[in-house]
């Protein structure tokens, strides 16, 4: 392996704060429902929609993760 590691910097962070990346989708969950958003939980569930639901959510839990690393807010057991 030519250590070939650029491709990385999308789940680096994942990887940095694993407790912090585990914990943001149910942070993210109990928020909209607090705020009473349900809209996405019975819309867009199946079929193409949904693959793309899923990335976008992806997508956004890195970036989130990746900020919050960038600001030095770190979960640790």
């Amino acid at each position: 392996m030519k250590r070939w590691t650029g491709w990385t910097f999308t789940v680096r962070s994942a990887g940095s704060n694993t407790l912090l990346t585990y914990l943001l989708p149910d942070l993210w969950y109990f928020f909209f429902v607090s705020v009473g958003i349900t809209y996405l939980d019975s819309h867009w569930n199946a079929g193409a929609p949904g693959v793309i639901k899923a990335l976008v959510f992806t997508a956004t839990i890195l970036a989130l993760s990746a900020l919050l690393t960038r600001c030095r807010v770190r979960l640790q057991l």
